[in-house]
């Protein structure tokens, strides 16, 4: 699941470049993901300070413990 999480913060810093937590904390955690069933959500802000996020389907093989342990 850390594999999916990385590749996530990846994917929005190529697209956007300077990303930011939307927390007050200085660092992405378990409060910047979300899962909907087979989807996990990325969330964060970008420097014109607008919310954005990204999505990516969970592998089939992504166990609930897993998904609970973001």
């Amino acid at each position: 699941m850390e594999s999916i999480r990385k590749r996530l913060i990846e994917r929005a810093i190529k697209e956007h470049k300077e990303i930011f937590p939307t927390t007050s904390n200085d660092k992405f955690d378990e409060n910047s993901f979300t899962t909907h069933h087979n989807q996990i959500f990325f969330w964060f802000n970008t420097k014109d300070k607008s919310t954005k996020m990204v999505v990516e389907e969970l592998p089939e093989d992504v166990g609930e413990t897993e998904i609970l342990t973001l």
